[in-house]
């Protein structure tokens, strides 16, 4: 008895990151919390890095950051007024 096989390679066609869900604007008060949410579509899975104001932003105590290869959240938890900017 013999037996033949194939292994089939089923390829993914690349696709260029996109939002399918953009950031929205928001005013808080001093001291509020504030979330920013959006949702990503690309493939391979995109990398993501959140920006203020062009600079890089890091996780922090009053920073948290989140992305689960879709979709993506940003939480101030005690917003400042040095944290205004276009994230």
């Amino acid at each position: 008895m013999k037996f033949f096989y194939e292994i089939i390679s089923v390829e993914k066609e690349a696709a260029p990151p996109a939002f399918v869900t953009k950031l929205q604007d928001q005013e808080v008060k001093e001291g509020e919390m504030v979330s920013f949410e959006c949702e990503v579509e690309g493939w391979p899975e995109p990398e993501l890095v959140w920006l203020v104001d062009e600079q890089p932003l890091r996780p922090s105590h009053d920073f948290k950051l989140e992305y689960d290869g879709q979709n993506a959240k940003l939480e101030i938890r005690d917003a400042q007024p040095e944290d205004t900017g276009v994230y």
